[in-house]
C-alpha cells in the first residue's frame, strides 16, 4: 500500500540551503565592514553545525541559537561587531532566499494530491516560514511544523508527537520522512517507529548503527518509494 503521509524535512531536502548560507554569509560579513575571504564559509559552516547538533541534544537553549553561532564565529575570525545585529541581519538575508533543489519543486506537483504532505523542519520561524511562502510551496503542504514554534526538535519523540496530533493520528504504516539528517530524520523517525528516506546525494555511510528504510540519491526516486511499488 502507499504512503498516504509524506514528511519533508526543508533545508538540503527542499531547499539548496547551502547555496542560500553561503551568500547569506557573504553579504553579512561584508554588511559589517568585515573583509570578506572564503575561508570564512569553512570557520561558520563547522561552528553552525556544531550549535545545531548541540541544540537538538538540549545542551543549547532555543533563545541562543540565533547568536551564538556568530559570538563562536567572530572570536575565531578575530572580530568585534555587534552580535545580536549581526545575527539579525544574516537571518533575514536567509529568509529572503528561496533557492530549491534541482527537481524539489517538480516532485511536490507530482505528489500533491496523490498524498498529504508536511514540511518538518528544525529551522527557526523567522527565517523558514518566509523562505517557504517566497519559494511559493504553502499550498503543497497541509501542515508545516518548524521546531522554533514548538519548543521541541527532531529527533525528539515529542516533535513527532506533535506531528503526528496535527495529522489527526494516522497510522505510522501510511508515513514516511525523507530528510538529509541521518540524525535528524532519520533516527528520529526510525525511533518513532515510521519509514524512513534518507536524501543521501554523496552517497555517505550511516552512523552508530542507523539504518534507514531507503536510502537514495536522487529526489526523482521519491516517486516509486512513496507510491510503495518498492515495498
Amino acid at each position: 500500500m502507499p504512503y498516504d503521509w509524506i514528511l519533508f524535512d526543508a533545508d538540503r531536502t527542499l531547499f539548496d540551503f547551502d547555496s542560500s548560507a553561503r551568500r547569506a554569509l557573504q553579504h553579512s560579513i561584508e554588511a559589517f565592514d568585515i573583509p570578506y575571504f572564503s575561508k570564512y564559509q569553512k570557520v561558520y559552516q563547522e561552528i553552525n553545525k556544531q550549535c545545531w547538533k548541540d541544540f537538538e541534544a538540549h545542551k543549547i537553549p532555543q533563545s541562543r541559537l540565533g547568536t551564538i553561532r556568530f559570538e563562536l564565529f567572530l572570536t575565531a575570525i578575530k572580530f568585534e561587531r555587534d552580535i545580536e545585529a549581526m545575527s539579525k541581519f544574516y537571518l533575514q538575508q536567509l529568509a529572503a532566499s528561496k533557492d530549491l533543489l534541482p527537481g524539489a519543486k517538480e516532485l511536490l506537483d507530482r505528489l500533491h494530491g496523490k498524498h498529504k504532505l508536511l514540511i518538518v523542519t528544525n529551522g527557526l520561524k523567522e527565517v523558514q516560514r518566509p523562505r517557504i511562502a517566497n519559494a511559493q510551496l504553502n499550498p503543497y503542504f497541509y501542515e508545516i511544523v518548524v521546531s522554533d514554534e514548538i519548543g521541541v526538535a527532531k529527533p525528539h519523540a515529542a516533535y513527532f508527537d506533535y506531528a503526528f496530533e496535527k495529522m489527526n493520528f494516522p497510522s505510522k504504516e501510511k508515513v514516511i520522512i525523507i530528510g538529509d539528517s541521518i540524525n535528524s530524520d532519520i533516527k528520529g523517525g526510525s525511533d518513532y517507529g515510521i519509514d524512513t528516506c534518507w536524501y543521501n546525494p554523496d552517497a555517505l555511510l550511516s552512523l552508530n548503527g542507523i539504518e534507514p528504510t531507503y536510502d537514495i540519491r536522487n529526489l526523482a526516486e521519491i516517486d516509486e518509494i512513496v507510491a510503495g511499488w518498492e515495498r
